[in-house]
């Protein structure tokens, strides 16, 4: 991270010290996330292949002053629909 983790806010310290987040950032494949869309309002969806041939999809608003809204197909961030068993959306 390129930020002072001291001064982190208790939301976004809860972010990145959540064990699924430090497991996905760690995994063992290796493989850094891709991001696979941009919008000019600061959102962005980032995807990556994991070990167990899962998939880590993030959803992340970079203006953190206004809410955005995303629109993705599962099509778009390569996911099959027989891969959507078990989607987590913490």
């Amino acid at each position: 991270m390129a930020t002072d983790l001291r001064n982190l806010s208790a939301e976004k310290r809860s972010i990145v010290a959540n064990a699924e987040v430090i497991a996905i950032d760690q995994d063992e494949l290796g493989q850094a996330g891709d991001r696979i869309y941009n919008t000019s309002q600061g959102g962005q969806v980032w995807w990556k292949n994991l070990t167990n041939g899962d998939v880590a999809v993030l959803f992340y608003n970079a203006n953190d002053q206004l809410p955005i809204d995303l629109n993705v197909t599962w099509p778009q961030v390569s996911v099959r629909r027989t891969l959507l068993q078990g989607v987590a959306c913490p």
